[in-house]
């Protein structure tokens, strides 16, 4: 599919790869790739995209699938192929900080270079960051680390598997340029598999699209209307009063927020953004509990079919799942101790693309979007009055997005409930939401579109 002058360096000849007949991912796929090219690839959720990146780095955490045809990486060796993965966080250490990571590498740096390269990728100062845990970043400023030490590899090949998806749009272009100057500069390659389809358009202009197995020029989704999701209602009521919050991380100088007061309206989707580290994160788990900050909370009054104030999805779904149990007996056990009816909840994972087939499998065998889903159904099973969703839509194509929103739009009247929408895609929040705020500086100020 790519022809130039330059080296090629990997070539697939009626590539085809599946983990059972029945469910072939990618089927009798031809690419070339030289040195020089940006290959963007998109395409639902469950087609095969992180599997067919797997396969040409040759990594298999999960057991590798069966493979035919013609995969030839040239003169490519293991450290010549670099991965940048969704989740980088998953990828560091918890238990040590990150300048000790960095210097364990293979890669002829001194910790004063890390400090600088730090700075580089936005993460100032870089004194501070290097004695950091993992878990005190935010999951935006990780994947700011794992694409830097993807470069620094000084990798000829590239494989990216949604590397931007918690990144806001300052950010994406950030990195769209440093891949696009690492490649010209190094005649390297690159493979970028993402859902952000306008990202992987200033990124190449070679954007396939992977459907039913096949790899074909990318037509671009459109949406010929904005969902009307959020029609003003007669009255509206408060879900959650936020009164003076104030709070900053253990051992830090200064308040990530002071004072803040907001309002969350009752049965309304309420969007949420900011630049990464702002700490989006950080206010819903206060709101869901998970930080203690009860004294500025104020509920309203708690409706008839909810069980809890707040529940929490985050930006990873294989956290929200056991690995050793199936998808469905996890949710049948929330769906028990909320008496929701099986052919209740059932209908929900209907209509978010979820059947019987996918749910009698155990979490890793589903991809990122369809875990992410099955998260979501999770989440309403128990019954919260407010729904907060922090990058939920990270492994989602727009069709997919708003497809979920419309069922979720639904669902609110429903069982009562609101939604909190943390997102960096603000082209998507503007079409879904009554409300959106930008999170800057520890404040909150509504934005009109």
């Amino acid at each position: 599919m790519t022809l130039n002058d330059n080296a090629l360096l990997l070539q697939l000849s009626r590539f085809s790869c599946y983990y059972s007949p029945s469910q072939v991912l990618v089927k009798d796929v031809d690419l070339s790739v030289h040195g020089g090219a940006i290959i963007g690839i998109s395409g639902v959720s469950g087609e095969g995209k992180s599997t067919l990146l797997r396969c040409l780095a040759g990594y298999h955490p999960l057991g590798a699938p069966i493979q035919k045809g013609n995969l030839d990486r040239k003169t490519l060796r293991k450290q010549d192929i670099s991965l940048v993965f969704q989740h980088a966080d998953i990828h560091l250490n918890p238990i040590r900080k990150i300048g000790d990571q960095l210097m364990d590498l293979p890669i002829d740096r001194t910790r004063s270079d890390w400090i600088q390269l730090l700075e580089r990728y936005g993460l100032k100062p870089g004194e501070d960051f290097i004695e950091k845990f993992p878990y005190m970043n935010s999951g935006g400023q990780n994947q700011r680390i794992g694409w830097m030490i993807s470069l620094e590899k000084n990798p000829k090949l590239v494989l990216a598997d949604e590397p931007v998806s918690n990144l806001d749009e300052d950010l994406k272009r950030f990195f769209a340029e440093l891949l696009k100057n690492y490649i010209k500069q190094k005649d390297a390659a690159a493979i970028v598999v993402s859902h952000d389809t306008a990202w992987l358009r200033q990124l190449t202009e070679e954007v396939f699209l992977l459907n039913n197995g096949k790899l074909k020029p990318y037509d671009e989704f459109q949406s010929d209307h904005f969902l009307q999701l959020n029609q003003p209602i007669e009255k509206e009521t408060s879900t959650l009063n936020i009164s003076h919050l104030s709070y900053r991380y253990p051992g830090q100088n200064s308040d990530l927020f002071h004072e803040l007061s907001w309002t969350l309206q009752s049965e309304t989707i309420t969007g949420l953004y900011g630049a990464s580290g702002e700490g989006k994160s950080t206010l819903l788990k206060i709101i869901s509990g998970d930080i203690d900050s009860s004294e500025a909370l104020h509920w309203g009054k708690i409706k008839t079919k909810s069980k809890r104030h707040a529940v929490l999805i985050g930006q990873d779904a294989t956290e929200e799942f056991h690995p050793l149990f199936t998808v469905k007996d996890q949710l049948e056990e929330y769906a028990r101790a909320s008496s929701i009816d099986e052919s209740h909840w059932l209908s929900w994972s209907v209509h978010f693309g979820i059947d019987s087939d996918l749910m009698s499998r155990k979490p890793a065998a589903l991809s990122g979007g369809q875990l992410q889903r099955c998260a979501i159904i999770k989440a309403l099973l128990s019954r919260p009055s407010l729904l907060l969703m922090d990058e939920s839509f990270s492994g989602l194509d727009d069709a997919q997005f708003y497809n979920i929103m419309e069922q979720l739009s639904q669902l609110m009247t429903e069982e009562k409930f609101s939604v909190l929408l943390v997102m960096h895609r603000i082209d998507l929040l503007k079409s879904v939401t009554r409300h959106c705020y930008e999170l800057k500086d520890g404040d909150l100020n509504e934005v009109s579109f």
